[in-house]
C-alpha cells in the first residue's frame, strides 16, 4: 500500500476543479502592489486524473484574464500522483496576478499553488 500526505484528495475538500473550455485557476497576489515572482509551485491530486494536467501552464502578470498573461517557464507535462513541481520564470516577472491554465479544455484540479519571488517591486 502506497502511503500520502492528508489533504491531496478532492474527496478530502482541499483540491479544487475547474472545468471549462480552457480550464483556469488564478489568485491575486498583492492588490495593493505589483510582485516579483520568480517561480510557483504546484502540487497535484494523489487519487485520480493527474494526467490530465498535460499541457499545463503558469501565468502572471496583471490581466484579470489569466489566459492574457505572458507564460512563466514552458508548457508542463502531467505531474505524478500527488506531485509537487516548481517552475522557474527564468526572469523575475512582475505582477498582481498568478495563474494555472490548461488549454485542452480539460478539468484543472490542483491542491496547492505557492508563489516565490525574491522582492516587491
Amino acid at each position: 500500500m502506497k502511503s500520502h500526505s492528508p489533504g491531496l484528495t478532492f474527496l478530502d475538500l482541499t483540491c479544487s476543479i475547474k472545468e471549462s473550455q480552457n480550464s483556469w485557476w488564478a489568485a491575486r497576489v498583492d492588490p495593493e502592489t505589483a510582485t516579483a515572482v520568480t517561480a510557483v509551485r504546484v502540487l497535484g491530486r494523489w487519487d485520480c486524473c493527474h494526467e490530465r494536467l498535460d499541457g499545463w501552464e503558469v501565468r502572471v502578470g496583471f490581466d484579470p484574464d489569466v489566459l492574457r498573461n505572458p507564460r512563466c517557464g514552458t508548457v508542463q507535462s502531467p505531474l505524478a500522483a500527488g506531485g509537487r513541481r516548481t517552475i522557474h520564470c527564468g526572469q523575475a516577472m512582475v505582477g498582481d496576478m498568478v495563474g494555472v491554465v490548461l488549454p485542452s479544455g480539460e478539468p484543472l484540479t490542483l491542491c496547492e499553488v505557492e508563489v516565490f519571488g525574491p522582492y516587491r517591486w
